[in-house]
């Protein structure tokens, strides 16, 4: 995240003191209340990226160490706690082929984070990527305009969201096939293209892999990573409404009491209003704020 203008004084100043007593704004009495996605019906698959236990990720809805890593590390800077940090070349997470991972109409849900460019697509989540499902950062020469886009496919058909989202900031993506229409969503917002897919995704007899395409990678593909941070992936076996995929964004927010949030509002307009962030890092920030009641 580069919430300051670089290249500037100020930028550098505020590597020193007042950068620590924004961060101490940003981060002063959050909460780290699980994401409770277990209350939408429907869901398959979980993992919240917390934890490693002998090399797996727990899968929550399943209570298993299912999800197999290789080549990742954990990264504390997670959207909500720790996220699994995605290496450049060969990194990966996998959870066996099973019936219950191939449903004929589905919700694909990931945050991730990551600044990079690349030529060719950088997989966020696939199973059978040609004619199953998957999500991943588009690639492409310097003229293409999919290049940093997020594009979600399934059965053959894919999307492209409205903007690139290589940006080296969060970001919810939700992919949503109800069996004649794919839909993507971007932090809550549905993009402009949709697409007609009347043919069921077709995924059995590959694995679900995040952060790679290990189903049927180009040449280009075969070693390639997402290089970037994932963070809070669920599966669904049913296509979730407008009204879910919201609930979903906002179980990824830090709690905070009444008091905290007063205090922090006002510690973020003393810091905007002395030129010290920018007026999007501080509407970001604010948007976080939610009241544990």
């Amino acid at each position: 995240m580069r919430p300051f203008p670089t290249g500037s004084s100020r930028s550098t100043f505020l590597g020193g003191r007042v950068a620590g007593a924004l961060a101490a704004v940003v981060m002063a009495g959050a909460g780290t209340a699980p994401a409770g996605t277990n209350d939408i019906s429907g869901l398959v698959v979980r993992l919240n990226m917390d934890e490693l236990r002998n090399g797996a990720f727990l899968d929550l809805a399943t209570s298993n160490a299912i999800a197999r890593a290789t080549n990742v590390r954990l990264n504390s800077n997670g959207k909500l706690a720790s996220a699994c940090e995605i290496a450049s070349k060969s990194s990966y997470v996998q959870i066996p082929d099973s019936a219950a991972l191939n449903p004929k109409r589905l919700t694909v849900s990931a945050w991730f984070k990551t600044g990079k460019e690349a030529w060719v697509p950088r997989f966020i989540v696939e199973k059978g990527a040609q004619k199953g499902y998957a999500l991943a950062i588009a690639g492409g020469g310097k003229e293409s305009g999919r290049k940093g886009k997020l594009r979600a496919s399934v059965g053959g058909h894919d999307v492209l969201s409205d903007a690139a989202l290589n940006d080296n900031l969060w970001h919810h993506a939700v992919a949503v096939y109800d069996g004649q229409t794919l839909r993507l969503y971007i932090d809550g917002v549905p993009q402009k293209q949709t697409a007609s897919a009347s043919s069921d995704p077709v995924s059995g007899g590959f694995d679900l892999t995040i952060g790679m395409n290990r189903s049927s990678p180009s040449a280009q593909e075969k070693e390639n990573a997402f290089d970037g941070l994932i963070d809070e992936v669920s599966l669904y076996n049913r296509a979730l409404d407008a009204d879910e995929i919201k609930r979903l964004k906002s179980q990824a927010k830090p709690k905070f009491t009444r008091q905290q949030v007063d205090r922090r509002l006002r510690e973020l307009k003393g810091l905007l209003d002395r030129g010290l962030i920018r007026q999007d890092f501080y509407d970001r920030k604010v948007d976080e704020c939610e009241v544990v009641d």
